[in-house]
């Protein structure tokens, strides 16, 4: 089997607060919403190869996720010190530090809970 890409399609609890963080906060540009008319319930997001989608919880669960969302920046630190001031909405898990299996990292949690983490080699 050969695959291209995998986008993960989690579920928000503000749609438009969701776009509003991963755009406004995190630089991602918005490539489509659905439906065309009315109140929007999907959407997809890109950040240069990193792509997102999500729909409009029903209300009936929170949004959840047991792991975590990894992504790889070209440049670390410049990305942190980028962000740092611009993450409203979200929590820092923790700032930049360089782990013991060899990645530099830092770790946000979104507007929804989802912890995203962004690394490089050390």
């Amino acid at each position: 089997m050969h695959l291209n890409d995998v986008t993960p399609m989690l579920q928000a609890r503000s749609l438009e607060e969701t776009v509003g963080f991963y755009t406004q906060s995190l630089g991602f540009s918005l490539e489509g919403t659905w439906p065309a008319e009315g109140p929007k319930v999907w959407c997809s997001l890109r950040a240069g190869r990193a792509s997102l989608m999500f729909v409009q919880a029903d209300g009936t669960t929170e949004p959840s996720l047991t792991g975590s969302l990894y992504f790889y920046p070209p440049d670390l630190d410049a990305l942190w010190q980028n962000l740092k001031g611009r993450v409203d909405g979200a929590s820092v898990a923790w700032e930049p530090a360089t782990m013991e299996h060899g990645m530099r990292e830092f770790g946000i949690r979104d507007c929804n809970g989802y912890l995203l983490i962004f690394g490089q080699d050390a």
